[in-house]
């Protein structure tokens, strides 16, 4: 009988321990809605150069500037000709297409290249994507959260900066019908004006 007593207080102990362990090692997990919190972080953010830099494979651009500015975003070529105006508040475009010299204007729904937790995210979640806290890194001289989200097809990792919610870097992987897969990573620096 004293044999089967000290087994189970053995195996209620090694329980405890375990559990214990587990939640210290996991206290420094956020949740989904944590990370969408970031978004209020970027509330006042304006007047900003965004630089977005593209590494990887079976890319078409090296990424582009971005002047953003009281609702307006300005998207610059290479060449630092513009591309793109946008108006985020009126939901406005206009698209500068060099090579037909034409310009399009339309309204339609436009969101900010100053991506927020929440509007990463909010599409995934409705696709069968499964969300995923990696953890904080370093990155320059950023602490950031990192987080998945992925399905069978489409994989992305995400480092928002802790103190200001903005995007730091993304990597991005898909793989075509064919199987075949291409990965991006993009580096995003930002510069404040006045």
């Amino acid at each position: 009988m004293k044999k089967k007593v000290m087994i189970l207080i053995s195996i209620i102990l090694i329980l405890i321990t375990g559990i214990g362990i587990f939640t210290s090692l996991n206290k420094d997990a956020i949740s989904y809605n944590d990370i969408i919190q970031l978004a209020d972080n970027l509330v006042n953010v304006n007047n900003v150069i965004l630089h977005i830099e593209n590494i990887g494979d079976n890319i078409n651009s090296n990424g582009g500037t971005f002047y953003i500015k009281d609702g307006i975003e300005i998207i610059l070529n290479r060449d630092n000709s513009v591309l793109e105006w946008q108006d985020t508040i009126n939901n406005e475009i206009i698209y500068i297409d060099k090579s037909s010299k034409k310009i399009q204007i339309r309204k339609d729904r436009t969101n900010s290249y100053l991506y927020t937790p929440y509007e990463l995210l909010e599409s995934y979640m409705n696709d069968n994507f499964k969300y995923k806290y990696i953890g904080k890194e370093q990155i320059g001289n950023f602490e950031c959260y990192t987080i998945q989200v992925k399905n069978k097809d489409e994989f992305y990792q995400y480092s928002f900066n802790i103190d200001t919610g903005l995007l730091i870097k993304s990597i991005i992987e898909t793989t075509d019908d064919n199987n075949e897969t291409s990965h991006i990573e993009r580096n995003y620096k930002y510069t404040f004006m006045l």
